[in-house]
């Protein structure tokens, strides 16, 4: 037995079976069933902890989707009627589940026979009405037998129903020979009906690695092209496009980066900054970087890298990732730390910094999802925060912080996400009349709030969507006009 003291109330936790766990207050008794001793004393902890904004009540409905013995990918897509796309992958099989904004369940279907493969991206287009889905298979040479993947775009009507399997491999006129037959990123232009890619290539003999960022028609042919060389690391994370059909990029590099006529630079061969840029009609209209001047340890903790992109209804782009050590954003330094930490900007079309917020906080931390709400204006981050080796760690840092930012760039909300159970993954992020939708995967048995999930044994998909709208009245933007806010 297990006695704790939260809150001035005495529980005591017995065990009474395999998995079954006795709940004892001072006024009940409640039986708990299929939920690790782990993950039960952690919500034990979490919740006696009070905090001035809790989430334990925000949650306004939760539903489990599936159970599978590996965690499933899974992707969000927003529908103009206010609806949900839940669209996952699991052992060669694509699901699409429609709910309604209040968790109402419209229709389901399944699509198979896709082999080994993982979902990467999907974009509803409600001009056609048809939802996109981007997918990496994974095939067999028939000549060497060494493994390679596929890219290839779904295409699904607004009833879930596939109307075009279309590969995108190096065997196309389109994709020229040499590539690494995977794109990793894409997005859709809604003015023109067209499709923006990032191609990769593996590095040459001179140890030159090389990224297309490709400009498809509706049929997946291309139109334009636009090619960025490196003698490093070069990666792109994340593409989107405004109503004139201008194409911005980010991402990360290491040592020197070439596109056209403009060179990037790191201080150092082994640093990693970040990048982002421009493109219009194929053309480099302007492209960036930021990051440090430090020596960048390379490892999985310490890259810089900007990893997502949003069009913000005024026009400007908000770019997140994340950064280390003295941070030089326009050739000006605005923060230092021992850390990485994850920052948000925001920069005009021409290219300018409009807002910089970098915040320090006592762990490294990993960007995963960002998200503005058009409503009320709100920036939201999902971060996961990660210790050095040895650090003591009290809590389960799997579980990812929200992050929500006013008008005015000021921080309003910020607290774990009161999700108790192993293994936590977060793979989307969406607004939703004041809310937000979140989709991931997590073990052995879940807690939301007030909402407890049983142990299915295998890794369960969820949906779920958080009332943060009470949260966000609270403060009041200070001016109809967002101001200049460099810090």
């Amino acid at each position: 037995m297990v006695s704790i003291i939260r809150n001035s109330d005495y529980l005591n936790l017995c065990k009474i079976h395999k998995n079954q766990f006795l709940l004892i207050t001072d006024d009940a008794s409640v039986k708990i069933k299929f939920l690790s001793c782990t993950v039960f004393l952690l919500y034990l902890v979490l919740s006696s902890f009070s905090t001035a904004m809790d989430l334990s009540d925000t949650w306004e409905w939760v539903k489990i989707l599936e159970s599978s013995n590996t965690p499933p990918d899974a992707r969000l897509a927003v529908l103009p009627d206010e609806g949900i796309l839940v669209i996952s992958e699991n052992e060669g099989e694509i699901r699409i589940v429609n709910y309604k904004s209040d968790g109402e369940l419209v229709w389901k279907t399944e699509t198979s026979d896709f082999g080994q493969c993982k979902l990467l991206q999907a974009q509803f287009n409600p001009a056609n009405e048809t939802l996109v889905v981007l997918i990496e298979r994974k095939n067999r040479s028939n000549t060497n037998h060494e493994s390679n993947f596929s890219s290839i775009f779904l295409k699904f009507d607004k009833m879930g129903n596939l109307l075009q399997n279309i590969p995108l491999n190096d065997t196309q006129d389109d994709f020229p020979e040499g590539g690494q037959q995977n794109i990793k990123v894409a997005a859709f232009c809604s003015q023109d009906q067209n499709y923006i890619v990032s191609y990769s290539y593996e590095p040459d003999q001179d140890s030159i690695s090389r990224v297309d960022i490709l400009q498809l028609d509706n049929r997946f042919k291309k139109i334009t092209s636009t090619s960025l060389s490196c003698e490093g690391f070069l990666q792109i994370n994340d593409l989107i496009s405004d109503t004139s059909n201008s194409i911005y990029f980010c991402g990360s590099f290491s040592s020197k980066l070439i596109a056209e006529n403009d060179t990037l630079n790191t201080t150092h061969y082994h640093d990693t900054n970040l990048f982002y840029g421009k493109l219009d009609s194929g053309k480099i209209s302007w492209i960036k970087q930021a990051g440090s001047r430090g020596v960048i340890r390379f490892d999985e903790f310490q890259n810089e890298s900007a990893v997502k992109l949003l069009l913000l209804p005024d026009g400007n782009l908000l770019i997140g990732g994340e950064i280390e050590g003295a941070s030089y954003f326009e050739g000006k330094q605005h923060a230092r730390s021992l850390q990485t930490d994850y920052f948000y900007a925001i920069i005009t079309p021409e290219g300018r910094l409009v807002t910089l917020k970098i915040e320090p906080l006592k762990y490294h931390q990993n960007l995963l999802e960002m998200t503005h709400d058009p409503f009320s204006g709100t920036h939201s981050f999902l971060v996961n925060e990660i210790a050095d080796e040895g650090s003591e760690i009290l809590l389960d840092l799997s579980v990812p912080s929200l992050y929500i930012y006013s008008p005015e760039n000021e921080m309003i909300f910020s607290q774990r996400m009161n999700i108790i159970a192993d293994k936590v993954h977060i793979d989307d992020l969406k607004p939703l009349n004041g809310g937000l939708i979140v989709a991931g995967t997590y073990k052995n048995g879940g807690i939301f709030g007030n909402q407890i999930f049983a142990n299915s044994g295998n890794y369960d998909l969820f949906i779920a969507k958080a009332d943060i709208m009470p949260f966000i009245l609270r403060v009041r933007p200070k001016s109809d006009k967002q101001r200049e806010n460099i810090e």
